[in-house]
C-alpha cells in the first residue's frame, strides 16, 4: 500500500466528528515537479548526465560482442584442456561448464563421470607396433636373409 492510497481521519473543530481526507490529494505540487492531469505528481528530471537512445544501443551492441568473445574463447579453451587429460576421445563429448575452467578437479570429476556413465566416450590407445597389419615377432630384430634362404630350399 502506498502513501497516496492511505486515508487519515483527522478531527475537526466540531464536537466528536471526524473528516476523512485522501492523502494524495492533500499533497500539493514541489518545486520542480509539475501536475499531470490525473493530479498525480509527474516524475522530476533525473540529475546528472543523459545519453542518446543510440549511443545506448551501441554501447550494449558492443558488450555484447564481448561477451560473446569470451564466451567463444571460454569454450575452447575448455576444449583444449579436456584434450589435454587424454581421457576422452572427443573433447566436445564433455558440457562446457565455466566451473571446469576455475577448478581442475571439477574438470577431472566430471571427465570421471562422463567415462563411467558412457565407456564408449574413453579415448583408445594403441601399442606402438599393435595397429599396423600382419603379424610381428618379437624375437627377430632385423633381416635375416640366411633363414629366409634356408627357409625357401
Amino acid at each position: 500500500m502506498t502513501d497516496d492510497d492511505k486515508t487519515t481521519t483527522e478531527p475537526t473543530d466540531d464536537a466528536g466528528t471526524e473528516e476523512t481526507t485522501d492523502a494524495g490529494a492533500a499533497s500539493e505540487t514541489t518545486e520542480g515537479q509539475e501536475e499531470t492531469d490525473a493530479g498525480t505528481e509527474a516524475p522530476a528530471e533525473p540529475e546528472g548526465d543523459t545519453f542518446t537512445r543510440e549511443y545506448v544501443q551501441d554501447l550494449r551492441q558492443e558488450s555484447a560482442g564481448y561477451r560473446t568473445q569470451l564466451r567463444t574463447v571460454q569454450e575452447r579453451l575448455h576444449s583444449e584442456l579436456v584434450r589435454a587429460t587424454g581421457l576422452l576421445a572427443d573433447p566436445a563429448d564433455l558440457e562446457f561448464d565455466p566451473e571446469h575452467l576455475e577448478d581442475p578437479e571439477a574438470l577431472q570429476a566430471a571427465i570421471a563421470a562422463l567415462v563411467e556413465a558412457k565407456p564408449h566416450l574413453k579415448a583408445r590407445s594403441f601399442a606402438p607396433g599393435g595397429a599396423a597389419q600382419g603379424a610381428k615377432n618379437a624375437a627377430s630384430g632385423g633381416v635375416d636373409l640366411l633363414g629366409m634362404l634356408r627357409a625357401n630350399a
